[in-house]
């Protein structure tokens, strides 16, 4: 059965069709039949989001009802992919997380494979990280966690003095994980070691990292400096502010900077005191914080928001579409997410032209708002 969204203008990140008729059968896009005139609506590919711990007072770590509630959240507002992301508590929670978080079986956005930012972290940035569940990696440690998710586990973000350039090796070459450096005082050097040896991500670029230092240069000028790294950005104009992002993409390059919301529990959800993990947060509006401090415990956005952000800051659609949806699905290598082209995939956002409003999603060819 066909289904048919006439005049649209779709905006992917190498290209705009200013109108056109979009096909799609059985889950994918069969054609775009490009026609004369403007579309009545932006549509771009879904969001992409590769780091994400909960949102609307549910946590990936609660179970699989939980992750069926946020993917279906996530699918409402745009992000039609996602990494569920686990994050650093005691051994044994974060072993039966992972493998209930694998036991769900309805996605409304589609799982990506599952993420866990920690426990391989030191305490100098540990952030919102509980200290007395902070480890050192070693091969068993990276099994258990691979057998708990049921072979899930496609990324883990870390401190390399947490973690042996054979340990890494491990996980990259034996069970193909992406590897994600963050949470770390590491110097330049002990970054680049890593770069070095095939890791080419790094976690929420400037914060929770040693930053830029003329004598002692640490992560943020390694990754800066190294073409081959990709970098997650948190926009939400909060963790990282306009000056910055601008700072980020100029030096990095459109090419190697992917949108990450880091979003968790409260995200979305009322302000006020909440529970993220086992931490007391608080949240208002868009910034959540460890509760009774200014420390950023995770973000309340969702990648719609990022891509809005970018657009308001001055950034075209086109390049709003790479660091949102195309640079993720091209470092993870999936081809058929990111675009909105033949034989891709139909996730298909569409927008209002002028305010970028949501009205209506499509994932696998299914409409979901």
């Amino acid at each position: 059965m066909e289904t048919i969204i006439s005049n649209v203008k779709i905006v992917n990140h190498d290209e705009t069709i200013n109108n056109a008729d979009i096909i799609i059968e059985n889950n994918y896009i069969k054609s775009i039949i490009k026609k004369s005139g403007e579309g009545t609506r932006i549509a771009v590919p879904g969001f992409i989001d590769t780091h994400i711990h909960g949102l609307y007072n549910y946590d990936v770590m609660e179970g699989s009802k939980a992750l069926e509630i946020i993917s279906y959240q996530l699918a409402k507002n745009g992000t039609t992919s996602f990494m569920p992301t686990a994050m650093t508590n005691s051994w044994k929670n974060i072993l039966s997380s992972l493998s209930n978080m694998s036991e769900n079986k309805v996605w409304y956005s589609r799982n990506l494979g599952f993420h866990i930012e920690g426990p391989f972290i030191g305490l100098a940035k540990k952030g919102a990280h509980k200290p007395e569940y902070l480890l050192r990696a070693n091969k068993s440690k990276i099994h258990q966690l691979v057998k708990a998710s049921n072979f899930n586990l496609k990324k883990i973000s870390f401190d390399p003095k947490m973690m042996s350039l054979k340990t890494f090796d491990y996980l990259k070459d034996q069970w193909k994980i992406i590897g994600s450096i963050g949470h770390t005082d590491a110097s330049y050097k002990i970054s680049q070691d890593f770069f070095d040896r095939g890791c080419n991500m790094v976690c929420h670029l400037w914060n929770a990292m040693s930053g830029v230092d003329s004598r002692n240069p640490g992560l943020a000028q390694a990754a800066l400096a190294n073409d081959n790294v990709y970098t997650e950005v948190i926009i939400d104009l909060v963790h990282s502010s306009k000056e910055t992002i601008h700072f980020t993409i100029k030096n990095k390059t459109v090419d190697k900077v992917i949108a990450v919301s880091d979003a968790i529990k409260p995200a979305y959800y009322v302000d006020g005191e909440n529970i993220s993990g086992d931490t007391k947060v608080f949240k208002k509006g868009k910034l959540i914080t460890l509760a009774g401090t200014n420390t950023i415990a995770g973000s309340g956005i969702v990648i719609h928001d990022s891509f809005v952000n970018l657009a308001k800051i001055g950034y075209s659609l086109n390049d709003a579409v790479k660091i949102t949806s195309y640079n993720a699905a091209k470092h993870l290598g999936h081809n058929k997410i990111g675009q909105l082209k033949e034989n891709y995939f139909a996730d298909i956002v569409l927008m209002n032209p002028k305010s970028l409003k949501i009205k209506t999603v499509y994932v696998d060819g299914k409409k979901v708002r």
